[in-house]
């Protein structure tokens, strides 16, 4: 017989590489230093886009924007605006030419700094590349010459929607009139991921705070938050209802512009995000392959391979509030808590437990204190801890909803934050396949015409038929009575023509 083994290909999304970059941005305002009696906060915000994938390297570029309020030397509460681009190039051999990269970046450190003649912002951003591939793979998946283990195995196929940036727009009045925007910063989570025809649908929230100067001689600082629901629709010619769908949304640019009715006493705040979206539509498809494979009349020479792929789409989301006393310097008699600014949380670790993933972190911010020398500036940083409940593989990453604060003594203020878990629910698909089959030497015939051999305990049938050299059909065939897996205690009879 003529060996002839025929293959099923098959595509299989492989992360190829893995990069890291650090990134030192600086920019310098038309502040003068000397015009500037102490910086009150600073706001970082960054965002990173990829750019050609080529054999070796990755380029991607972005801009970092720096939100610096500070107290001006004739005491009053100012803020400031200024931005830098930047671009470089992720460096690893395992990039493959045409990769599909994702980057993403994480503020490491940023400061205002008064040593020059201006005032002036340094950032350290650290830049995440993950370049990955579409790969095809073979599969036996039967042939002439031998005996395939036949498997309909489930394994994930992607497909990537178009990258898009989408604006949100709020408007909303405020009962005063406002003198500066202090702060205006957004985060944006993904609540739920679906298809629909020819497009990938995200829903999500976006958590807005403004933190505005009130004018007329109050020089009161009020922190305003606002919750601004989205649903954002991305171009993938592939994606129907039945699929299931992915996305990832982070937030490029905020702005606000605020109008004052003078008369009325009140002002109109335009508040304008961008978000960048990036999605895709997955479906659940049963590929055929062989997981081992046999021939009766030569030895085979086969290499076996595996392969995993991922969904991602399901998501859920919990709110917990987080209280915590936090030590400060002892504060002035008539101080107090006007507002609590530039909050973030980082999650520390997330270890699997009984139950579900138990996540610490922590969250940093800056209180802002009113007493007669002006605004005072304190950070804290408090931890958090929760027990996210979930079953199997998940990515779990927390977000700031709300933050304020209360002093309870002098030297002590309780700081609330109101956190939003995001968990993305990864299920995992493994295949085990051989992957080349090669025709070694003969196998030396049987002689006899009837052969009775005894069985192993909990043996089945493939591993049966490939110790005795028949084919599995042939032993049902032969053996009707047969109940498998096997007891031990069987008798399995095979007849071989002459």
């Amino acid at each position: 017989m003529p060996f002839e083994p025929v293959f099923e290909t098959f595509n299989v999304r492989k992360v190829k590489a893995v990069t890291a970059n650090e990134i030192k941005i600086e920019c310098r305002t038309d502040i003068p230093s000397d015009a500037v009696k102490k910086v009150i906060g600073t706001e970082t915000r960054a965002s990173v886009s990829c750019g050609d994938v080529a054999a070796g390297k990755a380029e991607f570029f972005g801009k970092a924007v720096f939100f610096i309020v500070y107290e001006s030397v004739e005491g009053e509460l100012k803020k400031c605006e200024c931005g830098a681009e930047f671009k470089d190039v992720a460096v690893n051999a395992d990039i493959p030419e045409g990769g599909i990269a994702r980057f993403s970046c994480k503020m490491e450190k940023a400061e205002a700094s008064l040593s020059g003649v201006n005032l002036s912002a340094t950032a350290f951003i650290a830049v995440k590349g993950e370049i990955s591939a579409e790969e095809k793979v073979s599969a036996v998946s039967g042939g002439e010459g031998l005996i395939a283990d036949i498997k309909e195995r489930p394994f994930v196929k992607k497909y990537a929607a178009k990258d898009i940036s989408y604006p949100v727009e709020e408007e909303f009045e405020v009962n005063y009139k406002v003198k500066e925007v202090i702060e205006h910063k957004a985060a944006a989570t993904v609540t739920a991921v679906q298809c629909g025809v020819g497009a990938v649908i995200c829903d999500g929230e976006i958590y807005l705070t403004e933190i505005f100067l009130q004018s007329e001689g109050k020089n009161d600082i009020i922190r305003e938050d606002r919750l601004i629901p989205f649903r954002i629709e991305t171009e993938c010619e592939e994606a129907m209802p039945a699929l299931s769908a992915s996305a990832i949304v982070s937030v490029k640019s905020v702005k606000t512009d605020v109008a004052v009715d003078e008369d009325g006493g009140v002002s109109q705040v335009v508040a304008a995000v961008v978000l960048d979206v990036s999605a895709e539509a997955e479906s659940v498809e049963s590929i055929r392959i062989a997981e081992d494979a046999f021939s009766t009349d030569y030895e085979l020479l086969i290499k076996k391979d595996k392969a995993e792929s991922f969904t991602g789409g399901e998501i859920k989301t919990e709110v917990a509030v987080v209280k915590e006393r936090c030590a400060t310097e002892e504060l002035l008699s008539d101080a107090r808590l006007c507002a609590v600014m530039g909050e973030s949380a980082e999650v520390v670790s997330a270890e699997k437990t009984e139950g579900g993933v138990s996540v610490t972190g922590t969250v940093s911010a800056t209180a802002l204190y009113a007493a007669e020398d002006g605004i005072i500036p304190v950070k804290v940083e408090f931890p958090f801890e929760r027990l996210v409940e979930t079953d199997g593989d998940a990515e779990i990453s927390v977000t700031v909803k709300k933050a304020r604060g209360k002093i309870i003594t002098l030297t002590e203020t309780e700081m609330e934050a109101e956190l939003i878990f995001t968990v993305r629910l990864k299920k995992r698909y493994e295949v085990s396949f051989v992957a080349a089959a090669e025709q070694g030497a003969g196998k030396p015939a049987i002689s006899s015409a009837v052969s009775v051999y005894i069985p192993i305990a909990g043996e089945g049938l493939w591993e049966l038929a490939k110790r005795l050299n028949e084919s599995p059909e042939k032993l049902v065939s032969t053996n009707p009575d047969l109940q498998f897996p096997l007891s031990g205690a069987e008798r399995i009879v095979v007849y071989r023509q002459k």
